[in-house]
């Protein structure tokens, strides 16, 4: 069924009377100019109107759409039976108004009547306080939906096409959510979207097939990072703007290496803003569910409200940094950019561990790191207790790291001195108080002080695990035995 055109509905509001079946009589809202104020989408026209004293805002279609009586009636129970201060009221009207099209025939198509809201768009309002370079409404802004995010994050519906023209602000600060045409709740569960949302802010790989609670997480950090940046500098918007988008396009930045992208990161890691930092991460994943944004959002709103009523969860390390590894001595090597950090419990950065190009976590007190081909080791408190010389180190275990300076492997202790003379073509950790090395392509164990355990090589030997270990010689493979005094026995299997 074609539907009409937006010339088609304005017609039908120059002359109303007598062509709706159940509205009360209505007066359309007219311009400054006395034409009549509209606002045309990609899909639908929506004119200002007003019964008696309220103002209402009548929304007509220009797309035929089977399941749209189905889908807001869905969406109104759910609603109604979950109130918040961001919905707006609406009523859908099937076969409500009477249009003629150009030839004379006429129809009987569906509008959907939604309560006004008082305020601006939020593109417009960001137009505005940009232009004014007002950073303090900006900012106030930012939090607002921050916390409106979060709300929509931890729910169990999306809005579907979350973009600044579906939200409007306020005299008063609040934000409203307008247009549940692409709407989810969970009693849709199992159906097609209906629309995929405005792609200026949807992810570029968002399909018909993905519609769940997830698919404002793309658009709701994208939003939430820009209005963070025009909150620092407004000027921003007259440089990054291209009409549609704020300052970012999401195509531009799946691309890659977004100069824009790549400048506000670099500045609130020198900040220290993890959580922006870690929000604006999520704008070049491939994957249009942004994990942990709820917990990120959290993170975000307690900050800017310094509150302690609403501590958030731990966020995994991989959300809060390019790289991490796991806590070990109360300690976690972290990565942002390319400067190592490690940090405390608590997030805190313990050591400044950036004149290193790689780290690894603590092991007895020591770390292993990397300055250009050469290893050395680092204490709790960050001194280099180890020179950074040798050309292979590995991490301390049972006061024992092996690493090799020139051509052979020995063992160092904590102090950085040979326990064990260099002379193994290469070596293992200690376990359980014994080592495996090689010597000429054949693998011997020993002890702590260098000493033989077993009179013969083998041609492969594995470490012991609860006294046990494997090794293999001459085609036979041989069950080791080990007792507290490290005496080894075995036969052949």
């Amino acid at each position: 069924m074609k539907y009409p055109d937006i010339s088609h509905y304005y017609e039908t509001m120059l002359h109303p009377q007598g062509r709706f079946g159940t509205l009360e009589k209505f007066i359309p809202v007219r311009d400054r100019h006395g034409d009549l104020d509209y606002t045309a989408g990609n899909h639908s026209v929506v004119f200002p109107v007003k019964v008696g004293e309220q103002t209402y805002a009548l929304k007509y279609y220009t797309h035929e759409n089977t399941q749209r009586s189905i889908h807001y009636r869905k969406i109104g129970e759910y609603l109604q039976k979950n109130p918040a201060e961001y919905w707006v009221g609406f009523r859908y009207l099937e076969d409500e108004a009477t249009v003629f099209d150009s030839f004379g025939g006429a129809g009987r198509y569906p509008v959907l009547l939604m309560d006004h809201v008082d305020g601006k768009s939020l593109g417009r309002h960001v137009r505005e306080r940009c232009h004014n370079g007002d950073r303090k409404a900006l900012d106030a802004l930012a939090r607002s939906f921050d916390r409106m995010a979060l709300w929509m994050a931890r729910g169990d519906f999306a809005h579907g096409d979350v973009k600044p023209d579906n939200i409007l602000v306020t005299p008063d600060g609040r934000l409203k959510l307008i247009d549940y045409d692409g709407m989810f709740v969970p009693a849709l569960a199992g159906q097609s979207a209906p629309e995929l949302g405005t792609r200026a802010f949807q992810h570029p790989a968002r399909e018909r097939s993905f519609f769940d609670a997830r698919i404002d997480d793309y658009p709701l950090a994208l939003l939430g990072v820009s209005l963070h940046a025009l909150a620092g500098d407004p000027g921003l918007y007259a440089r990054w703007s291209d009409g549609e988008s704020l300052i970012f396009s999401p195509e531009e930045l799946l691309a890659g290496d977004h100069p824009l992208w790549n400048e506000l990161r670099k500045k609130w890691l020198a900040e220290g803003r993890d959580t922006l930092y870690a929000l604006a991460g999520r704008l070049t994943s491939k994957n249009p569910v942004s994990e942990s944004l709820a917990e990120i959002l959290q993170l975000l709103v307690s900050q800017s409200e310094g509150s302690n009523n609403m501590q958030p969860e731990p966020l995994p390390l991989e959300t809060l940094y390019d790289e991490s590894q796991p806590f070990s001595e109360g300690w976690a090597a972290v990565k942002r950019g390319d400067r190592w950090f490690y940090i405390d419990g608590n997030g805190r950065v313990a050591i400044d561990a950036s004149a290193y190009d790689e780290v690894q976590p603590f092991r007895e007190g020591r770390a292993r790191v990397r300055t250009d081909n050469s290893f050395g080791y680092i204490d709790h408190k960050g001194r280099p207790v180890i020179p950074a010389r040798y050309k292979e180190a590995l991490p301390f275990s049972e006061g024992l790291a092996g690493a090799r300076e020139t051509g052979k492997f020995g063992f160092l202790n904590t102090a950085g001195n040979w326990a064990i003379p260099a002379c193994y073509d290469s070596v293992s950790s200690f376990r359980e108080g014994v080592c495996v090395v090689q010597i000429d392509e054949k693998y011997r164990y020993i002890d702590r002080e260098g000493r033989w355990l077993t009179p013969d090589t083998f041609d492969l030997a594995l470490g012991f695990r609860g006294g046990r270990a494997v090794a293999e010689r001459g085609g036979l493979r041989f069950t080791l035995v080990k007792n507290d005094k490290n005496d080894i026995t075995y036969d052949p299997e």
